[in-house]
């Protein structure tokens, strides 16, 4: 097993709580990471933008369904206000949408 850095996430409006803990990404991971991108490229190139384009739309329901939770996870790791955060939530689940139809 490799040693992992772990990178604590604590909410900046109360720096007792903490959000969550995730791994460092070390340079190894950035370079494999690009390498699997590069790898997938030809093939996912090759998908009809139709079936892209019902992705988009499908992440973007889904986003709305969880939409609460999604603005919640920005006020308590960002410190954003509510009303910031639902909006940054509503532009995400816009900009699927607005791809979706630039591909059909």
């Amino acid at each position: 097993i490799q040693h992992r850095t772990w990178i604590t996430s604590r909410n900046p409006s109360h720096k007792e709580q903490i959000v969550g803990r995730i791994a460092a990404a070390n340079p190894d991971d950035a370079i494999n990471a690009v390498d699997a991108a590069r790898r997938a490229f030809p093939e996912w190139s090759r998908v009809e933008p139709s079936y892209r384009a019902e992705y988009l739309e499908l992440m973007a329901r889904e986003m709305r369904t969880r939409r609460f939770d999604l603005a919640a996870w920005q006020v308590y790791e960002c410190g954003k206000p509510w009303e910031e955060a639902d909006a940054d939530v509503a532009e995400a689940i816009d900009f699927c949408n607005y791809y979706a139809q630039e591909m059909r």
